[in-house]
């Protein structure tokens, strides 16, 4: 019996929708419960006291997330804290569906995207917010364009990937207007804080200093590995070093896998920061598709915990390995790509 149903839709599009559904309801379910709101309610109670004047960074101060983001996320703080859970829920979700047909050039990779999110990850965090800012902001030629790249950069690491992309392609005015929106925003924090713009870099800097040091540390990134093997280098130095060393081979093949994965082994990122390679699966097919999809849905360190004691190294830096194997695979099809292109110049 062919796998092509008698409505011509087949079977490997049906399963896929299957799957994205369960995934979306697994998300809405596991999002409402209290364990997982803490990151929400902890970021909204920052947003409330800027709101009512206060300087929220400092040295005792545990902030990380940068001014420009305080004020973009402050209306949440207007939000009551009985519908908080569904409002920002719901806000995902939008922004998940958004993400998925933007990027998809058909029914069936949208449904391959919604799976790969991993949405029961990402629903109570704001990287996937982010990351429909950025997409929106770097596919649309609108006039507000810039607004939207712009406003990704509440996640640095999510939104800078878009804004290096957009100078890559030479498109000067959208990068230059969207990197005004930080420092409106800055301003815009400073005023309702009652201190001088100029301060408030320096106070962030001394929030992030007391909670990671020198060193950005996370799950996905190479820089503290190195930092401890070359201990005089600055960090920031180093990982401005992995960057160009993990973008450079694949720069001319895709620039926003290179782009992406810079990121993710350069900075501090989560898990759930993986929604960023989405751009980048959207153009896959076939075996490469559903491997991408699978290895994204799934936690490597979860995964490997199933097999192995949680003091094993392979499970505290699973997440490196598997960003370490994407690269390769990545630079792998680079180097195809480019005998390709050489073969097709000089037949």
């Amino acid at each position: 019996m062919s796998l092509r149903t008698r409505r011509g839709v087949s079977f490997s599009t049906k399963a896929a929708a299957a799957l994205a559904a369960l995934s979306v309801v697994v998300a809405a379910w596991l999002s409402l419960q209290p364990h997982r709101l803490g990151d929400l309610y902890r970021l909204v109670g920052w947003t409330s006291q800027w709101l009512s004047g206060a300087h929220i960074y400092g040295p005792i101060s545990d902030v990380d997330y940068p001014p420009w983001a305080i004020v973009t996320l402050s209306p949440l703080a207007l939000v009551p804290v009985s519908l908080l859970p569904f409002v920002w829920g719901g806000s995902n979700l939008l922004a998940l569906v958004f993400v998925a047909r933007r990027l998809a050039g058909s029914r069936r990779t949208m449904f391959y995207l919604l799976i790969a999110a991993g949405t029961m990850r990402t629903l109570n965090q704001f990287s996937l917010v982010a990351l429909a800012l950025a997409v929106a902001g770097a596919t649309a030629n609108e006039s507000r364009s810039w607004l939207w790249l712009g406003l990704s950069l509440m996640k640095p690491q999510i939104g800078l990937v878009f804004w290096l992309h957009a100078l890559w392609q030479r498109r000067w005015p959208l990068a230059a207007r969207a990197a005004v929106v930080p420092l409106l925003l800055t301003g815009v924090y400073a005023w309702r804080a009652h201190v001088s713009p100029l301060s408030v870099p320096a106070a962030y800097a001394q929030s992030i200093a007391l909670q990671y040091g020198d060193i950005l540390w996370g799950q996905t990134e190479w820089t503290s590995g190195l930092r401890t093997i070359w201990p005089a280098i600055p960090a920031a130095l180093l990982a401005v070093g992995i960057a160009l060393i993990v973008w450079a081979p694949v720069a001319r093949w895709r620039p926003p896998f290179g782009f992406a994965m810079a990121s993710l082994l350069a900075m501090r990122h989560m898990s759930y920061d993986l929604i960023l390679l989405l751009p980048t699966v959207a153009t896959l097919d076939g075996a490469a598709l559903w491997s991408a999809v699978l290895l994204m849905m799934g936690d490597p360190s979860a995964l490997a915990g199933v097999f192995l004691s949680p003091d094993t190294a392979i499970i505290r830096h699973a997440d490196r390995f598997v960003l370490g194997g994407i690269w390769c695979v990545g630079v792998i099809l680079a180097a195809r790509f480019r005998s390709v292109s050489r073969t097709k110049r000089h037949p």
